[in-house]
């Protein structure tokens, strides 16, 4: 993991003192670290009768420039195909790309006014103050965080998805708005759908995936998620924060099971359309509070 102490002795000879190349050195090892992995795993995955890849294919997907420095990820597998045989940049695309430019630009301007106009991520430096803050107000910020955090990634992947574009390049989706999210499956899916698909081909789907059972489906999410704590550097709060996200899955993989018996599709079949989302609602705001419960919150 980058967060050892002899890679941070190095990113911090390599980053000298200024505090915004460190970032963004760190940021970059660390995509960097997931197409290493990606080419790798796809190496391993060559028949005898496939060509195999040299070092050039390597160098061209792990130094690519437009995805080098904010990601998003691409497995190795779609970056090869598409660079054999690139779609089209045809009127209808071009159309997209122009598209997807000024969306990305139009959320450029918003995040540099709120950060200009807003003091809501100095305000987590300041404890003291949000100690003296009415319980809503605590609440509006962390909401705010969750906003700006979704906000940032939509700039940073979006303009260099934009580019992979016009390369012929499918990337990944951009990111989803976290309020239209109100699932754990849901936010790991559609959030960041380059990594997604990273977890999925290398490690959830080779642990067993959803096809061996309940038990293995559940052990590979809880392999998927110490692979992203580890990468993320491993701390105490970064473990804390991913067994509660792997709890979640759980609970939804639990629920989906238990609504799917004769007996809960029984009762529920008598319920209209509208209380049967009701109920949905209810059960999932259950899950959420017990989770925020056991987290301290």
């Amino acid at each position: 993991t980058l967060n050892s102490s002899v890679f941070k002795v190095l990113q911090y000879e390599l980053a000298g003192e200024n505090e915004n190349t460190y970032y963004l050195l760190l940021f970059t090892a660390g995509m960097s670290i997931l197409r290493q992995l990606s080419f790798s795993l796809e190496v391993c995955k060559l028949r005898r009768d496939q060509k195999a890849y040299s070092l050039l294919d390597f160098l061209s997907y792990n130094f690519y420039i437009p995805l080098f420095f904010n990601g998003p990820v691409i497995t190795y597998n779609t970056f090869h195909e598409h660079t054999k045989h690139p779609i089209p940049l045809d009127r209808t695309r071009l159309k997209r790309v122009a598209w997807c430019m000024f969306r990305v630009a139009i959320w450029a301007i918003f995040t540099e006014t709120a950060y200009h106009l807003l003091y809501f991520c100095e305000l987590e430096q300041e404890t003291s103050v949000l100690e003296n803050l009415p319980l809503m107000e605590i609440v509006g910020i962390g909401y705010l965080h969750v906003q700006l955090f979704h906000v940032k990634y939509f700039v940073l992947y979006g303009l260099s998805s934009t580019i992979t574009m016009l390369d012929g390049i499918e990337p990944p989706v951009f990111p989803r708005c976290v309020t239209a999210l109100y699932s754990f499956k849901a936010m790991w899916r559609y959030f960041d759908a380059g990594l997604h698909t990273f977890l999925i081909r290398y490690i959830y789907i080779p642990l067993g995936g959803s096809h061996k059972g309940l038990v293995r489906q559940l052990l590979a999410s809880a392999g998927c998620f110490a692979m992203v704590c580890y990468w993320h550097g491993g701390q105490f709060y970064l473990i804390t924060w991913a067994l509660l996200n792997w709890s979640g899955i759980v609970a939804e993989s639990t629920g989906a099971i238990v609504a799917k018996t004769a007996t809960v599709q029984h009762h529920t079949s008598k319920l209209s359309a509208q209380n049967q989302r009701r109920l949905k609602a209810l059960c999932s705001t259950t899950r959420a509070n017990s989770l925020h419960k056991i987290s301290g919150g």
